[in-house]
């Protein structure tokens, strides 16, 4: 067996996650109150659910849809070269993070697109700042990156299989 049919799990993290983010969104979108709900609440550290249309670009930067739409195309291609590099090189583990930062940025742009905004939802206060409002879709493209300069500067990590 070669090529994908040997490497078919390589799409399951990121479906998985792609499938998670879009669930989240859905039920926040339809079934919180515009006050959120907490999940952890202490003066030190507060967790709630409140979801908001983020129409900015990443910490709701304010930035054109256009140039919003012609960065994330340009760097889909770059993304999706770069995983068919790996791939074809063996390193499948790194085409495998490339996938998920993908499908996240995908679900991102589905949202911009439909929305005008990112339904962001997880809201984070740690003592008097409320730090960042975000999705799991913003979970995966972060871990994702962080992934990828593992990966990259430990190549032995994502050595070519053998078998």
């Amino acid at each position: 067996m070669t090529g994908l049919r040997k490497y078919w799990w390589i799409f399951i993290p990121a479906l998985v996650v792609a499938m998670i983010d879009r669930l989240t969104k859905c039920y926040y979108i339809q079934k919180l109150h515009d006050n959120g709900v907490f999940v952890f609440d202490h003066p030190w550290l507060a967790i709630s659910f409140q979801p908001t249309i983020n129409p900015g670009m990443a910490f709701s930067l304010p930035v054109a849809n256009e140039i919003i739409a012609t960065i994330s195309f340009v760097l889909c291609v770059i993304l999706i070269i770069w995983a068919w590099n790996s791939f074809s090189a063996g390193k499948a583990w790194l085409s495998s993070v490339i996938a998920v930062v993908m499908l996240s940025a995908s679900s991102n742009i589905f949202d911009r697109i439909y929305w005008q905004g990112v339904i962001d939802f997880i809201a984070i206060r740690i003592g008097p700042i409320h730090w960042s409002i975000f999705n799991v879709a913003d979970m995966g493209i972060v871990v994702g990156l962080l992934l990828i300069i593992l990966l990259t500067t430990y190549p032995q990590i994502n050595r070519k299989s053998t078998n």
